[in-house]
């Protein structure tokens, strides 16, 4: 196959992709509109739930790849229906840590066999195999895009490093970088 083939796949798949994302976003947020909770407000729970203690807001926008404003606006939201609560961290009173309420909880029990449900309906057509195959290539796909956020957030903070530096007559330093887990 020659490269223009090849490179024709590649967009064809690359579109195929942000339209499923588009669908199973969709899906998953008419399934969730039955509990009164979307996909973004789920996710930041499940977040909590699965890191089994608090989070910083900056930790939760990491791990949704949401930007701080929009975890803000869902931090608000979800205090309003008491589902979440802040604490002041001890180690750093600057900031505050996210932590699941016992109402939080029953909310993240009531939607988890909805989204049981909806996993066993997305992936009834998969054998196993083909699921494990699947989750190593979004596993690669993953690393690749991070990659990619990770050079253009330190270009755009090395920009800035360097704007700054100039200013203030400053040698340029190298910005630190955030390991995501």
């Amino acid at each position: 196959m020659d490269e223009r083939a090849v490179n024709l796949k590649k967009r064809y798949a690359f579109i195929s992709l942000l339209r499923t994302g588009d669908m199973l976003n969709r899906y998953l947020e008419l399934q969730l509109k039955k509990h009164n909770v979307t996909p973004s407000s789920f996710g930041l729970m499940n977040a909590i739930l699965a890191h089994k203690k608090g989070l910083t807001p900056l930790d939760i926008s990491e791990w949704l790849f949401r930007s701080k404003h929009a975890v803000t606006s869902l931090i608000h939201d979800l205090e309003a229906i008491k589902a979440i609560r802040q604490e002041l961290n001890i180690q750093d009173r600057r900031s505050k840590y996210i932590i699941l309420t016992k109402e939080g909880r029953k909310r993240v029990g009531k939607v988890m066999p909805t989204v049981k449900t909806t996993v066993q309906n997305i992936f009834s057509s998969f054998d196993p195999e083909e699921v494990e195959i699947f989750n190593g290539m979004l596993k690669r796909l993953r690393k690749e895009l991070y990659r990619g956020i990770n050079t253009h957030v330190v270009k755009k903070v090395s920009k800035q490093s360097l704007k700054s530096s100039r200013i203030q007559g400053l040698s340029r330093v190298a910005p630190k970088r955030r390991q995501h887990g």
